[in-house]
């Protein structure tokens, strides 16, 4: 499993009402994704950041995922360019029945 990390930093454009409904409508979108575990939508308005936390069972897809065009569409949808960063997942807890 990998987890990748995608920070988008702003700075006086920054909107967290924006963020909050980008989440919203964007989130049907990864359902049945293959290979994605979860994904967590988030944003810190005191940083002026907002983060997506993606779990993938399949680190490949994960990089198939992120490719170059696919980054060009998620910076044209927040306004910024995303930082993806990624982490091997030691553990997991999953405490959803769902």
């Amino acid at each position: 499993m990998i987890t990748a990390f995608v920070t988008f930093r702003y700075g006086e454009d920054f909107s967290a009402a924006k963020v909050r409904r980008l989440a919203e409508n964007s989130r049907a979108r990864f359902e049945g994704i293959p290979g994605l575990r979860s994904k967590l939508f988030s944003v810190y308005p005191e940083l002026r950041e907002a983060r997506n936390v993606y779990v993938w069972d399949d680190p490949e897809a994960s990089r198939r995922f992120f490719t170059a065009e696919n980054r060009d569409c998620i910076a044209a949808l927040y306004g910024v360019q995303p930082i993806i960063e990624y982490a091997e997942v030691c553990a997991l807890v999953e405490n959803s029945a769902a």
